[in-house]
């Protein structure tokens, strides 16, 4: 955290900052470590904002994995609040959310969603929603 001044003596409140966005040498958000410098062995809990642009299905199901909790958008229509729920209750607690492109999707399209970090794949999804294949960042080389 960065302060344009000295930083307070007192706890801070979100309407008492301004967030705003940077550039992170984090290459993965796996390297995201959320313990505390104080040597306890707790994890500082995580919100992501409700704003369409932040936090999705995808992103409110990892934070939920790591104890954190995303606030869906609020301007969603009920359906879709409704299947949105439904995509993160339904995702597995021990495993990472799959990348996800339908078959005809172009080797471009996916070297563009696929974070550069060995181990990560794709899962090639029909129209039906069903599995159609896997795609190993490897293949993409």
């Amino acid at each position: 955290m960065r302060f344009t001044g000295d930083a307070p003596a007192h706890d801070l409140t979100y309407s008492d900052v301004f967030l705003s966005p940077g550039r992170s040498d984090v290459a993965s958000r796996m390297d995201v470590d959320l313990a505390p410098g104080d040597g306890t062995p707790c994890t500082i809990p995580v919100v992501a904002s409700n704003m369409g642009s932040v936090t999705g299905p995808r992103l409110a199901a990892v934070l939920a994995r790591r104890g954190g909790i995303g606030i869906l958008p609020q301007d969603l229509r009920p359906q879709e609040l409704d299947a949105a729920i439904r995509r993160v209750k339904d995702q597995p607690v021990a495993y990472d959310s799959p990348l996800e492109l339908p078959p005809d999707a172009t080797a471009g399209q996916a070297r563009e969603l696929l974070p550069p970090i060995a181990g990560h794949g794709i899962v090639l999804r029909d129209a039906d929603g069903e599995m159609a294949g896997c795609l190993e960042g490897t293949q993409l080389a």
